[in-house]
């Protein structure tokens, strides 16, 4: 019974995240064992499409329809006879995707990730007291998100280093509650909600890009928690009232370092925000005024171009670029330590390209950075076994410091 009931948990949570089509049937066919019964397509049309999250944040119109398509098919395929009104919503669906009007604002949908923890104790805090007890363990975060990177920019997709980061403090509160947080790059807010649930004391969430601060703002509204300068209403339950959570206009070319460094982040995070060689010296140079570093040199707010030789192909280079990573020393104060007083930053990101990372690496070590590789070490629990398109294996994290500070301990 227990197996059933999860298995019903992963094919509405891989429905509402619209995982690929393909991986929806896979669990369809396994929570029917081999075929698509009528008790499966029940579940389908009642939990899924029906239900209530699903008709207040609605997944691509595209998509579902494109779903019933495939699943009809294979239903009516093995002689199954298929429910009337799942008929009938198809055809709703195939309506709507014939109206091209419509279709012109199908550029954004919403993607609802659930978070399922292995049992209570390793439950966020903030929402421990809005579990029901004997219910499976799980955190929703609902996310209005971009189809099409082209119309909505990056800032408005999710990446997979945001999935890998959330579920990294997710699965070490300890590093995060109590903290003052700052993310760089925050796009569509998935780490700045999951860092309330831990309750950080302060996240501060900044991008570069006006329209993805407007999406991030209102995908923090939707999951309830609190924007500072906003006015919450009386029926309004925000579990995450104990963080004081602030959006900022970012862009790190511009960005004042005495800012910066009086913001007062103790925690500072970033996915896939090392993309972009020309990007580099600028990302450093906010990460160094956050970290406290003492070389000012590097990247003052001039708009300093990268160094040719950075961006220079070298196919020889090794998977971890020309420059070494620092290993984890066993006997150096690891900064699982809730009281240690110096800042640290935490970034998840995807190696695409070899030249870009060997920038990055290069640039840090000159503006006094210690770039730690702590994928192994700091293991996260897997929370998102429903998503078999996240691929864990292709993202790595990073520990960075100030070298100063490890100078001083």
């Amino acid at each position: 019974m227990e197996t059933k009931k999860y298995r019903q948990l992963h094919m509405m949570a891989a429905f509402l995240a619209m995982e690929p089509i393909e991986a929806l049937m896979s669990i369809a066919r396994e929570l029917g064992g081999g075929s698509v019964t009528k008790e499966v397509q029940i579940f389908i049309h009642e939990q899924c499409i029906n239900k209530k999250i699903c008709r207040n944040y609605p997944p691509s119109q595209l998509y579902v329809k494109n779903f019933l398509k495939k699943f009809i098919v294979e239903a009516e395929s093995q002689l199954i006879e298929v429910l009337e009104v799942l008929y009938e919503q198809y055809t709703q669906y195939l309506t709507y995707c014939k109206d091209s009007d419509l279709c012109q604002n199908a550029g954004k949908c919403y993607r609802t990730i659930l978070f399922m923890f292995p049992s209570s104790n390793h439950f966020p805090l903030a929402w421990h007291e809005n579990q029901q007890i004997g219910e499976p363990v799980t955190m929703t975060v609902t996310l209005r998100s971009s189809l099409n990177m082209l119309e909505g920019g990056t800032g408005c997709c999710i990446w997979p280093s945001s999935l890998f980061l959330s579920e990294f403090l997710l699965s070490h509160p300890e590093l995060f509650s109590n903290k003052c947080c700052f993310e760089v790059g925050s796009g569509v807010g998935l780490v700045g909600i999951c860092l309330a649930n831990v309750k950080a004391s302060k996240v501060i969430l900044t991008d570069g890009d006006l329209s993805s601060l407007s999406n991030m703002k209102f995908n923090l509204e939707t999951n309830q928690v609190a924007i500072m300068g906003k006015l919450k209403q009386k029926d309004y339950q925000d579990p995450t009232s104990t963080t004081q959570v602030e959006c900022r206009y970012l862009t790190w070319e511009l960005a004042s370092a005495e800012e910066l460094q009086n913001c007062g982040a103790e925690v500072i995070l970033g996915a896939d925000v090392i993309y972009d060689p020309s990007s580099v010296p600028h990302l450093v140079r906010v990460l160094a005024a956050l970290l406290g570093t003492k070389k000012g040199s590097l990247g003052s707010n001039d708009g300093t171009s990268v160094p040719e030789e950075f961006i220079t192909c070298n196919e020889n280079r090794s998977m971890f670029g020309s420059i070494e990573l620092e290993k984890p020393d066993k006997n150096h104060k690891d900064n699982k330590d809730p009281n240690n007083a110096y800042p640290v930053a935490y970034i998840a990101n995807a190696i695409r390209n070899i030249d870009t990372f060997n920038c990055f690496l290069r640039v840090a070590s000159e503006a006094g950075l210690s770039v730690i590789d702590i994928t192994e070490k700091q293991r996260s629990m897997n929370l998102l076994p429903y998503l078999s398109s996240f691929d864990r294996t292709s993202i790595q994290l990073y520990r960075i410091s100030s070298l100063d500070s490890m100078r001083d301990m």
